[in-house]
């Protein structure tokens, strides 16, 4: 199963705070960006179910950016939508959406935005919302891409 992330206030704190992985001196020379506590481990085990990891953002952070950031925290993603990728490949009928995750094979949406399940109730999409301030994000995750795993 493909499985997106957003970054801000999931993944990598912006108007929200929460625990986060510590950075090396060099990761932050190269100005990375700390992810949330825990997401190491929950992709980890995402990986061992064979399940792709994607990250999916509005913010116009570039892909390279992205992509270092995790590569440098020991994690290899295997999509990454941003702002610009996600301008040039949706659908038209679409593009008035932050996210639309089905124009990338995406199967499950993680994002904190009540608003994103709101996009995928109406036009059919899988979305886990997921509050800032949860301590058991990736144990609903987990319990998440099982449930669907058992629908497909």
């Amino acid at each position: 199963m493909r499985i997106a992330f957003d970054l801000d206030d999931l993944l990598i704190p912006s108007q929200f705070s929460f625990p986060t992985s510590s950075l090396s001196i060099w990761q932050k020379a190269l100005r990375l960006e700390n992810l949330r506590e825990g997401t190491c481990h929950l992709f980890s085990e995402l990986k061992k179910q064979d399940h792709e990891i994607w990250v999916y953002t509005s913010s116009l952070r570039t892909r390279s950016h992205i992509f270092k950031t995790f590569l440098f925290q020991g994690m290899v993603l295997d999509g990454i939508v941003n702002y610009q990728k996600h301008q040039t490949s949706v659908p038209v009928e679409f593009k008035n959406l932050s996210k639309h995750p089905p124009s990338f094979g995406i199967h499950l949406m993680i994002d904190d935005r009540p608003v994103i399940q709101l996009d995928g109730q109406q036009f059919d999409f899988e979305v886990l919302c997921i509050s800032p301030h949860e301590l058991l994000w990736t144990h609903k995750v987990l319990e998440t891409t099982a449930q669907l795993m058992k629908l497909h």
